[in-house]
């Protein structure tokens, strides 16, 4: 059982290969490619550079720049989505407070709504408000949004948009007969149309990105003529050591060797070492659950064996960056929680025991690239 559960967490482990150099040299090829663009502002071609560098090296200043790059182009939802991988990577906190505020700037942003009628003269009802009549230009707030056209009672239209990232919303609504053709049968009808996106801009004349923006640090971009791509899950590794005490009916050391994978808010976690002078193992997943600049809460769930008897394991614990570079972090976890195990694992235990509580309290140096 436990070479069983080893071999399966370790290949998840080993899996996670840092990038090769050859992989490395081409990113840094692509981002100067995506440089020399930017100060062209051909920020369109720019962006297929960086999300190749960001394809074959993932790094936080390389999502920023794409999310800058779809800012200038006016693409503010795809902006949003690559800023928010940029707070998922940094380990800076002041960036990612700055960049979550400019990210609920670019939601916040008013949407221009255009709605016509056939007959023109409807009337325009946002939210309840009189506003207007067809032809009606404006703008509204971010948000869910009820808009109603209406002549009277029998010819009315009501829907609701969800007003975001300055996308345009368009609503057009017809009450006339559609011209029939002789014979052909067709009688009256009521037709109507609506269509929501971004408003439509000059890629040579980008919008001003605001006050508050940097210098571009690797922008990512997409074809122009397909769909932008979804922002690539950020898969870290890392290994380290520690050791520590546990305690409960008695009292035992602890020294291992751990590994893992990082993805997102989730770690995979494989440990193996000394553990009252037998093989330990653990092996399980855990969780993120407070994220506060270089401190970080988790909570999970493991597998433990000491010699031959297994149980399972609560593990609780608190992890602090000690210091971090553009390709690694050095982190103290200081972790304590609960073990179960199906077995007796002390000779001053009772001989009608049938499992054994321990209460460990661990230190472990990690690296995470």
């Amino acid at each position: 059982m436990t070479a069983r559960w080893l071999s399966l967490l370790l290949v998840l482990v080993l899996g996670a290969a840092p990038a090769q150099a050859g992989d490395r040299e081409d990113a840094g090829k692509a981002f100067a490619a995506g440089q020399a663009l930017d100060k062209k502002k051909q920020y369109a071609k720019a962006i297929d550079q960086y999300v190749l560098a960001f394809k074959l090296v993932q790094h936080e200043n390389t999502a920023y720049n794409i999310a800058l790059d779809y800012e200038r182009l006016g693409k503010l939802r795809e902006a949003y989505e690559w800023y928010g991988t940029f707070v998922d990577m940094t380990g800076d906190q002041k960036e990612r407070e700055r960049v979550e505020g400019k990210m609920e700037q670019l939601r916040a942003k008013p949407s221009p709504i255009v709605v016509t009628s056939k007959p023109t003269g409807a009337l325009v009802i946002i939210d309840g408000n009189k506003v207007g009549t067809t032809p009606y230009r404006g703008e509204v707030n971010e948000g869910s949004r009820t808009i109603v056209v209406k002549i009277n009672d029998t010819k009315r239209d009501e829907r609701r948009h969800l007003a975001e990232f300055g996308e345009r919303i368009v609503i057009d609504v017809s009450w006339e007969a559609p011209t029939a053709t002789p014979g052909s049968g067709a009688t009256p009808q009521s037709t109507h149309s609506s269509a929501i996106g971004p408003e439509l801009g000059s890629v040579n004349d980008p919008p001003a990105v605001g006050p508050g923006a940097t210098t571009a640090r690797t922008p990512e971009q997409v074809i122009l003529t397909g769909e932008p791509p979804s922002p690539p899950r950020v898969v870290k590794w890392f290994m380290g050591g520690g050791a520590g005490a546990g305690f409960g009916e008695s009292t035992h050391e602890y020294a291992f060797a751990t590994a893992g994978l990082q993805v997102g808010q989730s770690d995979v976690v494989v440990r193996v070492g000394d553990a009252r002078r037998n093989l330990g193992f653990e092996g399980g997943l855990r969780w993120r659950f407070i994220n506060a600049g270089k401190f970080a809460m988790y909570a999970g769930f493991l597998v433990n064996y000491i010699g031959s008897i297994g149980g399972l394991g609560f593990p609780v614990g608190l992890r602090f960056d000690l210091s971090e570079n553009e390709t690694r972090t050095w982190a103290l976890t200081i972790e304590s929680g609960a073990r179960f195990y199906n077995g007796r694992l002390y000779e001053s235990q009772n001989d009608s025991s049938q499992s054994t509580r321990v209460f460990p309290v661990l230190a472990f140096l990690e690296m995470r690239r």
